[in-house]
């Protein structure tokens, strides 16, 4: 789900624009977030997401559970290279591959 909200959230600012952080603007330059689609989806999803792992932690150990949150970003290097149409560098793809190990001896 975390990979899912960030593709949202993503496509949304990519859809807009991307949006800045100022003082004096803060409220107009928050409404073109408010009103897109992807990014409501985005934010609905990291909810969801939220409550998934709330009933994951009552079922699995702390020590097995929070280093299996980064299989999340092996799914965001593959949205990032097929929905979003990124490069993926080879080293990148050497750094997931490094993650997918990890988390196979985590679960050993």
């Amino acid at each position: 789900m975390l990979a899912l909200s960030q593709v949202f959230v993503k496509l949304g600012l990519n859809i807009i624009g991307g949006f800045t952080i100022h003082l004096k603007s803060l409220i107009s330059n928050m409404i073109p977030l408010l009103k897109s689609y992807y990014i409501g989806l985005g934010v609905l999803s990291t909810l969801i997401g939220a409550i998934i792992w709330l009933r994951i932690l009552c079922n699995v150990n702390s020590s097995i559970a929070y280093p299996l949150i980064s299989i999340s970003n092996i799914f965001g290097l593959i949205a990032a290279m097929f929905l979003l149409g990124e490069n993926v560098t080879f080293m990148r793809f050497i750094g997931v591959c490094v993650i997918i190990l990890g988390v196979f001896l985590i679960t050993r």
